[in-house]
């Protein structure tokens, strides 16, 4: 409606102009033709303004360049851990996919971001060794690395959140970003054999010549990985298995299949 009053006013106010000149029957054609036509264009311009203003319909919209960010809340993260024994490298990865949102009313237990997970831990087998398991749970909070994205000071949750899902590049883990939780499996049937890893020791758990090199995280278009109940086949049967490893987190009340998958199977 507001984009045709202007135009109507336009039109009323020539109109009697051109009736007031009446007595000047030239001036007041000119008068009134002018004031028409200016009604006219600015209702033209009116409908145009309107209609860019609709949202784009899916055969309407410009086609996305393959380089954009995949708008995935967070993303998809390709998780990059490599390890040296006796001076080799070895690297595993994972993909895992956050799904970031602002909490409404934070405060108390509640934090000011509610992350969600699709995504399973990380199984590297060490040859001669036990395998090596990246948790999906982090060394000191949860386990998205909102290091890798630095906030500037005061900056909006929401648009600190944009920030973060048009990331794209790799990010090396730090004690700023965070590690994921590091633990070794002695036999992958026997869920009895899970210890925690301390990052900075590998050789306690894997024996010498074992050390972490670093740890990353790339944003990836790749689809999650999955499988991870193939590999420990107890996730889904040996409960007295899980209750050994949710007697390693005594201060915490969690699902302990949460450490190994969320979302995947």
């Amino acid at each position: 409606m507001g984009s045709f009053l202007v135009p109507i006013l336009l039109a009323v106010a020539a109109v009697a102009l051109a009736l007031v000149l009446r007595p000047q029957p030239l001036i007041a054609v000119v008068v009134l033709a002018v004031g028409l036509g200016l009604a006219f264009v600015t209702l033209q311009q009116g409908a145009a303004t309107s209609s860019s203003q609709l949202p784009l319909r899916g055969d309407d919209a410009p086609p996305s360049s393959p380089t954009e960010p995949v708008p995935s809340d967070g993303g998809r993260w390709r998780l990059e851990v490599t390890v040296a024994i006796d001076g080799r490298p070895v690297t595993g990865s994972v993909v895992q996919e956050f799904r970031l949102k602002q909490n409404l009313f934070p405060g108390g237990s509640v934090g000011e971001f509610d992350v969600q997970l699709r995504a399973q831990a990380l199984v590297l087998p060490l040859p001669g060794r036990p395998t090596l398991l990246a948790l999906l749970r982090g060394e000191k909070a949860g386990l998205f690395p909102f290091g890798c994205v630095e906030r500037g000071k005061d900056e909006a949750a929401s648009l600190y959140l944009d920030r973060i899902r048009s990331f794209r590049g790799t990010c090396h883990l730090s004690e700023a970003t965070g590690y994921p939780l590091l633990a070794s499996l002695n036999e992958a049937s026997d869920p009895h054999t899970f210890k925690l890893a301390d990052r900075g020791n590998l050789s306690a758990n894997f024996g010498p010549g074992v050390s972490l090199v670093g740890a990353q995280y790339v944003s990836t278009d790749e689809p999650v990985t999955t499988g991870i109940g193939e590999k420990l086949r107890w996730l889904d049967n040996r409960l007295e298995g899980l209750d050994f490893i949710s007697g390693l987190f005594p201060r915490n009340h969690f699902d302990p299949r949460s450490l190994f998958r969320d979302g995947v199977r």
